[in-house]
């Protein structure tokens, strides 16, 4: 006779099942944190494959906002002067930049490596015409026009790369760039291109502009992009020569020195701005 109760049965019918599911269990989170460590590898390596595509974008995210930003000191009453503008910021640039370097211990953190301090200066050189343009422009443009105006620097430095550098730039190349500045037009909507984008109650000083301040603004703005080019041209021959800080340091150091003397000769007076005003 079994004398073994029925829950004793029970239990050892149990057990099986509760060891399978165990097991499958297990099995599942293994297969999943195999495919999230194969997720977050894809990621960084993808990351670090971009890495200087990545930096360009947020480079080109923090212009933005200094664009922005010049815009609204260009309508204050009385507006900042130009070169005003281009001193301060630039001095604050090179400060930060020194900074940086002598805390990082970075060697020659004033002059650069011997090998490339004429490159240096010559990035620092056209750097400044190209900050100029941008900066001239926005007085007397919209921050749309110049917007278009300024991203189409990208075509001509790669074909700058080409001929100067012996860089590749394929048709694949020269397309996309095309369609990413047919792609910030849409954006954008300049008003030279698209008229029904003007808002009479967003146009400041420089949609009031007249037209000669306007194609004078233009014709600096485009002569800025191309001297951009070389300053890109110069940062490539460069390399990994020079710290990055010491192209900034030679640009914005420059661009201080250059803009301070203009200042001085022009007889601009120097702008206090008081009133922060924001039209939302």
């Amino acid at each position: 006779m079994n004398t073994r109760p029925d829950s004793a049965y029970t239990s050892l019918a149990q057990e099986p099942v509760e060891e399978d599911i165990n097991a499958q269990g297990s099995k599942c989170m293994t297969q999943w944190g195999e495919s999230c460590s194969a997720i977050e590898r894809k990621i960084v390596e993808c990351l670090r494959n971009n890495a200087g595509l990545l930096l360009v974008m947020l480079a080109q995210l923090f212009a933005s906002f200094m664009n922005a930003t010049i815009k609204v000191f260009n309508q204050l009453e009385p507006p900042v002067p130009v070169l005003e503008l281009v001193t301060v910021s630039m001095a604050i640039t090179f400060i930060c930049c020194e900074i940086y370097m002598l805390a990082a211990k970075i060697p020659y953190p004033f002059l650069g490596p011997k090998e490339v301090r004429l490159l240096l200066a010559s990035r620092g050189v056209t750097g400044f015409f190209a900050v100029f343009g941008i900066y001239y422009a926005l007085q007397y443009l919209p921050l749309g026009d110049v917007t278009v105006l300024t991203f189409v620097g990208p075509i001509f430095t790669g074909i700058a790369g080409r001929l100067f550098l012996g860089e590749t730039y394929s048709k694949r190349e020269a397309f996309a760039s095309v369609f990413s500045l047919l792609g910030v037009i849409l954006i954008a909507r300049p008003p030279f291109l698209f008229e029904s984008a003007r808002d009479p109650d967003f146009e400041g000083p420089a949609v009031d502009a007249s037209a000669r301040d306007r194609l004078r603004a233009t014709l600096v703005l485009v002569m800025g992009v191309l001297i951009y080019t070389f300053a890109m041209i110069a940062i490539r021959a460069i390399g990994t020569r020079a710290h990055a800080m010491h192209s900034m340091a030679y640009f914005s150091l420059w661009c201080a020195i250059v803009s301070m003397i203009g200042l001085f000769i022009s007889g601009e007076p120097i702008v206090y701005p008081t009133p922060w005003e924001w039209n939302v």
